[in-house]
């Protein structure tokens, strides 16, 4: 008999899927965030990083059957030079963490050659 269920998920990563838009005033990312509060999840930029993690504790259950693989984030994006760090809003709403990140004006420079 074939295992089924160890050869489905063997290599499986536990990562939380993710979708970006643009639109011409911001960029959006969706993160599936199941099970997650707000006050489990971590944003923060490192340089033009932005950097979601987040960890759900186990209150001290023993698992029978384990399924849901949303128990943490861990997400690295590099964002655009354009993007507003400073007026960033992120909420989680219905298993999704939708983070908007606002655009700034385009700051373009030409240089002269000598």
């Amino acid at each position: 008999m074939i295992d089924f269920y160890n050869n489905w998920f063997q290599g499986f990563k536990n990562e939380s899927l993710m979708n970006v838009t643009e639109t011409e005033k911001a960029y959006t990312i969706e993160l599936r965030a199941v099970g997650l509060k707000k006050d489990d999840i971590k944003i923060s930029f490192e340089d033009d990083v932005l950097v979601v993690k987040s960890e759900k504790k186990n209150d001290g259950e023993t698992w029978l059957r384990h399924e849901f693989w949303n128990d943490s984030i861990d997400k690295r994006i590099i964002v655009p030079g354009d993007s507003d760090r400073d007026n960033v809003k992120a909420k989680v709403e219905d298993g999704i963490l939708k983070i908007e990140i606002p655009k700034t004006e385009s700051k373009k420079s030409v240089i002269t050659i000598e």
